[in-house]
């Protein structure tokens, strides 16, 4: 919205594909956009970029991007054999991003749910007349018992590595964090949801921005070997299986009677 309240809007819906690329922008100027896009990149990583940027022409921008994935139960005849009855993932949440200081509120919560626990994170920075505040939580929830655990950024600095500095004091924010958390799957397809957006009100002739454009990704990382991770129906990548005890064996055997041949004839 502009200061005489001519409102511009720009949106995209996308349909219920288990693997797609979405973004949306709108941009009156090099100072005022909302820009966001989410999706996966090649690699495989759940992708999010979003920014905003306002100046004293125009009041207020908003940007979001939203991802769901209900995931699947595999059954045999859809998924095959290769499908084990349970195996441990990490995943890994990165991000990084800038802000100025004056009006700009942005937020990010990742959900993901496998047959037995739910985990959370959310990660948000939002102020109002005082300074940049940065704030976040995780919680781990038992869908069997219904426990729930969690952590607070303000009570647990240590829960997670943010990094949040103004070298230059020049009001322009850098931030970055790299977060990881386990767990383990029963042959199940995660549930995934990323919700991810930002505003940011004029103030005065100081241009606010928030960009975090190509900056959060999530990847499953350390799965088991023989492991088949699967979105929707569609395969998110194998693990390589290790040779059984067995075959190691006669693996070992045969290279130690090859040596003992070697040795043997250079003697």
């Amino acid at each position: 919205t502009d200061r005489d309240n001519n409102y511009t809007k720009d949106d995209h819906f996308w349909s219920a594909e288990s693997l797609w690329q979405g973004s949306s922008s709108v941009a009156y100027d090099d100072n005022n956009y909302a820009k966001s896009s989410v999706g996966f990149d090649s690699h495989g990583n759940l992708e999010a970029k979003i920014g905003v940027s306002v100046n004293n022409s125009i009041n207020r921008v908003y940007s979001s991007s939203y991802y769901r994935d209900d995931g699947f139960q595999c059954e045999g005849t859809v998924c095959g054999t290769a499908v084990p009855l349970g195996g441990n993932f990490e995943m890994q949440l990165k991000q990084n991003g800038s802000f100025t200081v004056g009006s700009p509120n942005y937020s990010l919560t990742y959900y993901m749910r496998t047959a037995s626990t739910a985990y959370n994170f959310h990660f948000a920075v939002q102020q109002g007349e005082g300074p940049l505040a940065p704030y976040g939580w995780f919680s781990t929830e038992n869908l069997v018992t219904g426990a729930l655990t969690q952590k607070d950024m303000e009570s647990d600095t240590s829960f997670f590595n943010l990094i949040w500095e103004d070298n230059n004091d020049d009001g322009i924010y850098n931030f970055s964090y790299d977060f990881s958390f386990g767990g383990s799957t029963n042959g199940v397809d995660f549930g995934e949801e990323l919700n991810i957006f930002s505003y940011a009100n004029a103030s005065g002739s100081e241009n606010q921005f928030f960009d975090s454009y190509n900056s959060f990704y999530a990847n499953i990382i350390s799965p088991d070997d023989g492991v088949s991770f699967y979105r929707g129906n569609q395969l998110l990548g194998n693990t390589v299986v290790t040779p059984e005890p067995i075959s190691v064996s006669l693996f070992l055997l045969g290279g130690g009677l090859m040596a003992m041949r070697r040795y043997r004839r250079k003697k």
